[in-house]
């Protein structure tokens, strides 16, 4: 029995299993002339300071979205939409004379930035102001159709 306890106590110590607190999937360090602060993305323990001045809860979960994508179904064939990525403008290219389609570009925001309607075949929508960034082309054809494309400003 003695035997066993000793083996017990050097297995013990021998292996040290420990977990992680957080599994973190960005962090960063800011500071300015007033303060600093340390944050990290995906943090999962929390605990708040409260001193006289004010109160901090530090370690609040922050969420993030992870997408996966699956194939889509375009609701309104026969269009292309290009380049894209792109700088100046987008292009949308009917390969079947389709009744006037309907275009928003919309922010990530869901702000609406540009709407109007196709008038040919060929039809530029000029984008030289937008911002880089990440934007939803939203298409909708006269049937109430429509399909969505996500278009990248550099």
């Amino acid at each position: 029995m003695k035997t066993i306890f000793i083996i017990l106590i050097i297995f013990t110590n021998i292996i040290h299993i420990s977990g992680q607190y957080s599994i973190n999937n960005s962090a960063g360090n800011n500071e300015n002339n007033t303060g600093s602060i340390t944050y990290s993305i995906g943090q999962i323990s929390a605990y708040s300071v409260i001193q006289n001045n004010g109160s901090l809860l530090v370690g609040i979960q922050q969420p993030y979205e992870i997408n996966v994508s699956s194939p889509t179904v375009d609701l309104i064939p026969n269009i292309s939409i290009y380049p894209n990525p792109t700088t100046e403008s987008i292009w949308i290219a009917q390969t079947v004379d389709i009744n006037d389609i309907q275009y928003e570009l919309i922010s990530i925001q869901g702000t609406q930035l540009l709407s109007g309607t196709t008038s040919s075949n060929h039809h530029e929508i000029g984008i030289k102001n937008l911002l880089p960034g990440n934007y939803i082309l939203r298409l909708r054809n006269g049937i109430g159709q429509s399909t969505n494309y996500k278009i990248v400003i550099y």
